[in-house]
């Protein structure tokens, strides 16, 4: 009877073992679906400037006056396939479509996988309102034997004129 006594806690250890596994893994179950619930409303609600850009033969340039003195110009308009920023310096035009995954609640982000065009998102109905403009290029560099992608700023701070 003894020997049965001090097996029966061991006996009992792999059926409590799995009771705490199973209720483990439902709330990881139920935090992963969260998070990407939250992923899929985030990346469906577009700024509400972008509902409002004319067609391309509509838009029109706006210069952004840059914290280093230069200028650059830009428009943006929507076409079949979402909106897009067009964006001019130094004798070269970007066309860069809308990027939702570099989008935020803080930014507006046009890409072409070399550049990026990012202006702030306060809420505005007007892109052209909208300040804080970053240029940046995208390039390969070496970094501890590896190559990584590194952003390199071409135009920062540029406010609307």
């Amino acid at each position: 009877m003894k020997l049965f006594k001090l097996c029966l806690p061991f006996m009992l250890l792999p059926v409590l073992a799995a009771c705490s596994q199973e209720q483990a893994a439902a709330p990881a179950e139920t935090e992963s679906a969260a998070a990407t619930s939250a992923v899929e409303t985030s990346s469906d609600t577009a700024p509400a400037a972008l509902g409002k850009l004319a067609a391309e033969k509509d838009a029109d340039w706006h210069s952004f006056q840059c914290s280093d003195g230069n200028t650059l110009d830009a428009r943006y308009y929507m076409e079949n396939n979402g909106a897009v920023a067009e964006v001019r310096f130094d004798n070269e035009t970007l066309k860069l479509n809308h990027d939702a995954e570099a989008s935020n609640a803080d930014t507006i982000a046009f890409g072409n996988g070399t550049y990026t065009w990012r202006v702030d998102n306060q809420g505005s109905d007007d892109l052209y309102a909208e300040g804080n403009g970053f240029l940046t290029r995208t390039e390969k560099q070496e970094v501890a034997s590896e190559m990584i992608d590194v952003d390199d700023i071409v135009m920062r701070n540029c406010m609307p004129l």
